[in-house]
Parts: C-alpha cells; structure tokens; sequence
C-alpha cells in the first residue's frame, strides 16, 4: 500500500515537471514566433526603404542620362553628315580635275548648251568687241584686282562672254579696243551672286558677282561665259586667272573631327554629373 501511495507520488511529480516543462517550451516558442515576425517586419520596411531609395536615385539620373544622350546623338549625327560632305565634295573636286584635264572641243550648239557642261573645256576664234564688264574679283598684293569679261563674236557670228583674267584696280580704266584671238577655256556658271549681293554700278562699269544671265543681257550675248586657260593674240595686259580646283575649299571633314571632340566632350560632363549623383 506505501508502494503504491509513493509510485502515485512519483507519477504526480513527473506530471507537475512535464507540465512546466511544456509551458516552457511553449512560452519560448511563442518568444521566438515574435522574435521572427519582428524580424521579418524589419526586412520587409528595409527592402521597402531600399527600394524607395533605389527609385529616387533612378529617377535623379534620368534627367541628365536623357540631355547626355541627346547632345552625344546630335554631335555624332552633325559629325556624320559633314564626313558625308567631305566625301561629296571630295567627288566634286576629282570630276572637275577630269574635266579639266580633257582636251578643248568647239562650242557646243546653242541648243545643245547649258548649266550641265559646267567646266567643260572649249575653244573658240574670234574677237573682242571691245565691250566690256568689270567684276570685282578681291584683292592681289593689297590692291583689288577685276575680272574683264568681254563680249566675244566668233567665226561663225555667236556672240559670248569671255573671263579674260584679271586687271589691278589702277588699270581697269585703260582702253582695251576689238581685237582677234584663240580662246581656249572652259564654260562656266558661277553662283557668286546671292541675295546679300550688291547690284552692280552701270555708270562704273563695277560689277560684283559674275552674273551669267545679267552679263549676257547687259552685253547682248549668250547666256555662255568661257573662262580663258590661254590666248592666243594681244591679251592687252590682262592676266589669266583659269579655273582651277585649288580654289574650291573642302573643310568639311575638320568640321566632323571638331562636331566628334564635341560629342567625346559632351559624353565626358555627362559622365561626370552622374558620377556626382551616385548614391
């Protein structure tokens, strides 16, 4: 009978510690529950906060990467179109060196003349008239220089204009009467008058474009202008100024390297201002 009142005693005992123990063990349990939550609410504010943090940031670098973008886009696409000029003048300059170069022919028909056989090469018997055009073609030595450019009656009674060359300022008054000569030289249409362009002074005799279609009408000619490479007969101290490529410029390609160091530059602040942004 006291076994059994001691293994009662015994059994109550185990009962009271598993007991504790379980509150224990649930006690921590929900200790560590909160612990967890707590934690997991404090990574989700943080990621929050980062990504917050993260938009603010992209949006401060989307106004200077777009204005960066731009500029560099600009500057290359200015750089490209004058490397494309370069190139197309290039071209330019090598068709009137072959032109050049050819052998003169007889003038062309009047039906078959034109703008489209500019700088083709020609000659011409005849005379001068004795009519003439002064056009101010710059300076020489510090002294403006003129381009004569006389009526010219051929062989077979066409009438032209011929860029005979050039006189100084202080010659352009002398007499330079009718006179026969062997014109050869290549046809020309000059664009030098534009809307900035004065007109000329009829009383003067001062032109200061060469003006085909004005000339002609102001001479009675053909609207035909022959710049002289060579006479033969009194050229009357006129100098020859032929046509020739060393006066046509072609910049255009340092014009691309300079639009080019504009976009490495641009590219370069740009770089810059987000580095200085950065987080």
């Amino acid at each position: 009978m006291r076994r059994r009142v001691g293994q009662g005693a015994h059994a109550a005992r185990l009962r009271t510690v598993a007991l504790v123990v379980r509150d224990l063990l649930n006690l921590y349990l929900a200790r560590a529950r909160y612990i967890w939550a707590g934690l997991q609410a404090g990574s989700r504010d943080q990621g929050a906060r980062r990504i917050r943090s993260g938009n603010v940031v992209l949006k401060r670098y989307v106004a200077p990467l777009i204005v960066g973008l731009l500029g560099v886009g600009l500057f290359c696409t200015l750089a490209i179109e004058q490397a494309q000029r370069a190139q197309s003048t290039a071209r330019h300059i090598d068709h009137i060196a072959r032109l050049l170069a050819l052998p003169a022919d007889d003038l062309p028909a009047k039906e078959a003349i034109g703008p489209e056989l500019d700088y083709t090469g020609v000659q011409i018997v005849g005379g001068t008239t004795g009519q003439e055009l002064l056009v101010l073609g710059g300076a020489q030595d510090g002294e403006a220089v003129y381009h004569v450019v006389s009526a010219f009656e051929t062989g077979d009674k066409r009438r032209v204009l011929v860029d005979r060359g050039i006189v100084p300022d202080g010659a352009r008054h002398d007499p330079r009467p009718p006179t026969a000569m062997i014109v050869t030289g290549n046809l020309r249409w000059p664009q030098e008058a534009d809307a900035y362009t004065a007109a000329p002074d009829m009383v003067a005799n001062m032109w200061f474009a060469r003006d085909v279609p004005e000339m002609a009408a102001a001479l009675r000619t053909e609207p035909v202008l022959v710049v002289a490479r060579a006479i033969r007969g009194d050229v009357q101290d006129v100098a020859l100024r032929p046509v020739a490529v060393t006066g046509i410029p072609n910049k255009h390609m340092s014009y691309a390297i300079a639009w080019i160091f504009m976009a490495i530059a641009w590219a370069g602040m740009t770089a810059g201002v987000l580095w200085r942004i950065r987080p």
